[in-house]
């Protein structure tokens, strides 16, 4: 008779009755549940060889992403603070200004007195002076237009000319200018004198 553990293993102590195979799967399968469900470990092995580092790859560039819409909208501009309390006036500059006028000084020497001038013989011509500047010009202002001056009276009417003569009834006629100025504006007549003499025209 086989002598069993707690767990149902047989006793390591004792010796199979058997040693079949089809009997030995199952009760190492047992035997490797026990382990795995007891946290049962064995010695710890010889720490192993450290395996060669690597370098470090380079940092990749920052991505610089949009900013996204705010879920708010902006508040309005905040009140204008107080304005301050206003400094101390400065001190007074040490200037020219600020300095006391000093002394007068000593009246210079009396020059000697120059010759008298002879009163009949003239002095020498001073030089002549700089000519002043151009002054600006003067506008022309352009006075207003007169005033139309009345109509004139009409002239005394002109002589009537003289009746031309009759001419013949029927058949061609004869014009016949007058041989003296009809004083009449735009009329013709013979100024030459003759049957050949130049045609004139009236001024009226």
């Amino acid at each position: 008779m086989v002598d069993l553990t707690s767990k149902g293993i047989p006793s390591p102590g004792t010796k199979p009755e058997t040693y079949d195979n089809n009997f030995l799967s199952p009760i190492l399968k047992r035997v490797v549940d026990v382990i795995n469900q007891g946290n049962i470990y064995g010695p710890s092995g010889p720490t192993g060889k450290a395996g060669p580092s690597t370098t470090t790859g380079p940092t990749g560039n920052t991505g610089t992403s949009a900013t996204g819409p705010s879920a708010f909208a902006q508040g309005p501009t905040g009140a204008t603070g107080l304005t301050g309390a206003p400094g101390p006036a400065g001190l007074s500059g040490g200037g020219l200004a600020a300095r006391g006028t000093g002394p007068t000084g000593t009246t210079g020497l009396t020059g000697f007195a120059g010759p008298t001038a002879d009163p009949f013989v003239p002095g020498r011509t001073g030089p002549t002076g700089v000519t002043g500047n151009t002054g600006p010009t003067g506008f022309a202002r352009q006075g207003a237009t007169g005033r139309t001056g009345p109509t004139g009276a009409t002239g005394p009417t002109g002589f009537t000319g003289r009746a031309g003569a009759i001419g013949k009834t029927g058949g061609n006629w004869l014009f016949v200018v007058p041989t003296s100025d009809p004083h009449i504006a735009g009329a013709v007549y013979n100024g030459g004198g003759g049957a050949t003499g130049g045609l004139r025209i009236s001024g009226g």
